[in-house]
């Protein structure tokens, strides 16, 4: 009984570290922010090309953004204290580096993430 009392004390204590913004985050901040002028480029050329979008270039520096924040709770209007993991983190920067436009990016993240993740990237589209 010590030990399971014990083993759930250190988990209690750990929980905490699980929610919080590392430095993988910044990096994939980083390059999701260093990805975003290509992406924009793609997108662009794609509207010339007649692609009819519902996305905007600032919307990539959002999505990138939403890396580094927290939640938001709709019902209690306070910080959640969650970011999204690390491994949704690698997967935005990954799909804005390599989506043929913000639409495309935004299908494919949306499809792929979290659920945390997802509440963090919410607050760049759904207002």
């Amino acid at each position: 009984m010590k030990h399971l009392t014990a083993c759930l004390a250190g988990l209690a204590l750990a929980l905490p570290a699980f929610a919080q913004l590392t430095d993988v985050h910044t990096a994939q901040q980083a390059r999701a922010h260093n990805a975003c002028p290509a992406l924009v480029a793609r997108h662009d050329a794609a509207i010339a090309a007649g692609k009819v979008t519902s996305y905007y270039a600032e919307d990539c520096t959002c999505i990138a953004d939403s890396i580094a924040w927290e939640g938001w709770d709709e019902i209690s209007e306070e910080l959640t204290g969650e970011y999204m993991s690390e491994a949704d983190a690698i997967m935005v920067a990954d799909t804005l580096s390599s989506a043929p436009t913000i639409d495309d990016a935004v299908t494919l993240i949306y499809d792929s993430i979290s659920l945390p993740g997802s509440a963090v990237l919410s607050n760049c589209f759904a207002k």
